[in-house]
């Protein structure tokens, strides 16, 4: 859900709710603030916050020590994606203990590599080595926003985060995917498998100044030749 549509949500009788906070792939979120607001109203419910992303915002999110107050909040975060090594592939639950009891019976043997668990261990004694420079990144994602918006056949749909989507007014994300990729080594993610999307959605994530006038310039060129 939106943060529009929270004062419409209906829990009632629903054992879970699963929110993607900062969502995939739009970027948008809700804030804290919200969030704990929905959470305390619907005891009953338990709450799986997802936010795997939240080290590409600097919004106000919602934090571990938020369990303690609120024992139907179950919150998951990778720190494979926090200090960008997606190879990791591990992350976290932070949950009330009788919640991570009942987790726990359902953890296969081995579910995470000793590679993983010794580099994340040492990520987590040494951050500073790995934190992402988010405020740059987001000054880029502006500045590739902006330039993007000039475009009469695209439409960029606003973000809080350093990717978005972004809806083509001609042609399509497959064929927009393949050029990006043959002509320039672009690679660009079709977003037209997400649900309530089409094959006119592509999300884009910011890279370096450089990079992304690349990108700039190659859809440019994409478009003069349809």
């Amino acid at each position: 859900p939106t943060s529009y549509d929270l004062s419409e949500l209906s829990l009632e009788g629903q054992d879970f709710c699963w929110i993607c906070n900062p969502n995939n792939p739009d970027g948008k979120l809700i804030h804290r603030t919200e969030l704990l607001r929905l959470i305390a109203a619907n005891r009953n419910t338990k709450f799986i916050i997802d936010q795997a992303y939240v080290a590409f915002t600097t919004e106000d999110m919602l934090k571990p020590s938020d369990v303690k107050n609120h024992p139907n909040l179950i919150l998951i975060q990778s720190i494979s994606k926090a200090y960008n090594i997606p190879g990791l592939r591990i992350g976290y639950l932070v949950a009330s203990p009788e919640i991570t009891a009942e987790v726990n019976k359902y953890i296969i043997p081995w579910s995470v590599n000793a590679i993983a668990l010794e580099a994340s261990k040492y990520i987590l004694i040494h951050p500073a080595q790995f934190t992402l420079p988010i405020r740059k990144w987001q000054r880029e994602t502006a500045e590739l926003i902006y330039q993007l918006s000039k475009f009469d056949n695209l439409e960029v749909i606003p973000t809080s985060t350093t990717f978005f989507l972004v809806r083509l007014k001609k042609g399509t994300a497959a064929e927009l995917k393949k050029y990006l990729w043959e002509k320039n080594g672009i690679l660009i993610r079709d977003a037209s498998n997400f649900r309530g999307l089409d094959e006119t959605y592509i999300r884009l994530s910011t890279q370096t100044s450089a990079e992304n006038q690349i990108l700039i310039d190659a859809i440019r060129e994409w478009f003069a030749q349809l």
